[in-house]
């Protein structure tokens, strides 16, 4: 029996996933829930799993956003009201037990990827480097 591609994938990352081990103190581990932090696939899955979560919840919206971009960081810029954006976010953040969503609202400036997008002039955007500092002992 042929099986097609995708049920071929399923099976695969079900098996990837049940059995998942990592070696700690020296003593080995089977993660019984969600998967070891440094196993190579984590990365991919975790982004396949967004990428399912976000499109079922962007198909209950009745006003969707005009663009939704995510690497690490999401980016949403709006077409509603702000009150209807507030909902928006507490509707997400309702989704599931354990992702939750911080946010920062502007009409101004936007952060993503560590870059600061400034509302400006029609002849362009300013762009700006951000980068973070590190507090404690160096």
């Amino acid at each position: 029996m042929q099986l097609s591609s995708s049920v071929t994938a399923k099976v695969f990352l079900h098996h990837i996933l049940k059995n998942n081990v990592f070696c700690f103190d020296s003593r080995m581990y089977r993660q019984r829930l969600r998967t070891a932090l440094g196993i190579s696939y984590t990365p991919n899955f975790a982004n396949i799993s967004m990428a399912d979560f976000e499109d079922r919840f962007l198909e209950t919206l009745r006003i969707r956003p005009l663009t939704w971009k995510r690497y690490i960081d999401i980016f949403i810029a709006w077409p509603g009201t702000d009150p209807q954006l507030a909902e928006m976010l507490t509707r997400l953040n309702m989704q599931h037990e354990t992702i939750k969503f911080t946010h920062e609202i502007s009409d101004q400036e936007v952060v993503f990827l560590d870059v600061y997008l400034y509302k400006g002039p029609r002849s362009g955007k300013r762009v700006t480097r951000h980068e973070d500092t590190l507090q404690g002992d160096k």
